[in-house]
């Protein structure tokens, strides 16, 4: 059984909103050796980067999946902004 890494579950997460929740299943069984994938689509739902919405059942996962150092600092201009948007 292969392990299944961050990347993989967004390639699972575009398999699952393209063909649907059972051509995944089959596919998490045949090229990982999974015997029960729901599991797997468990741990993908709670992914922060996937997005997981409920109401539409698709993954809205964000073109910029991996989080760069960048992002997780605000820039000066961000700390010194009059404008508080929280």
């Amino acid at each position: 059984m292969k392990k299944i890494n961050d990347q993989d579950l967004r390639s699972l997460a575009e398999k699952y909103n393209s063909d649907g929740k059972q051509s995944m299943y089959a596919y998490l069984q045949a090229e990982y050796g999974i015997k029960n994938p729901t599991c797997t689509f468990k741990r993908m739902k709670k992914h922060s980067e996937l997005g997981y919405h409920q109401e539409t059942d698709r993954f809205l996962f964000d073109a910029n999946f991996s989080v760069s150092e960048d992002k997780v600092f605000m820039t000066i201009d961000e700390l010194c902004s009059s404008n508080k948007n929280m």
